[in-house]
């Protein structure tokens, strides 16, 4: 069984940061987080989706796949590139953490245009406004 979640973060100076989370089926979740920048918001809704994973993860799914807008956020995660910042490389961590914890199942992470996450979007602008 396959299982297809997707991720969206933002920040902006007018309606402060937020993450939003979809998990198909039945998971729609939005948080308001500190955040100065979108790459941060990025990582953070990732963090957020590995850890309500943890939570949720039914034992028939074996394969996760993440779906984010975010190039930097992919590239990273497949080590195509190393985060620069120090506050991205800390969510890197902590990310790392728990991808590992899920290592019993396969997970990929996939780049799709902005245009097509527009419910995670959605969830993040919610999560910024709360």
């Amino acid at each position: 069984m396959r299982l297809n979640i997707y991720i969206d973060g933002t920040a902006g100076r007018s309606y402060g940061a937020g993450v939003g989370v979809y998990i198909e089926g039945n998971i729609r979740y939005s948080a308001k987080i500190k955040a100065n920048e979108g790459n941060v918001a990025e990582y953070t809704a990732l963090l957020h989706a590995l850890k309500l994973l943890d939570i949720t993860l039914n034992h028939e799914i074996q394969k996760i796949t993440i779906h984010t807008d975010s190039t930097c956020l992919t590239d990273h995660t497949i080590g195509k590139t190393s985060p620069e910042n120090g506050e991205l490389q800390e969510l890197m961590e902590e990310i790392d953490e728990h991808w590992n914890m899920l290592k019993c199942h396969e997970i990929e992470i996939c780049h799709l245009p902005k245009k097509q996450n527009t419910l995670a979007h959605s969830l993040a602008k919610k999560g910024a406004k709360l």
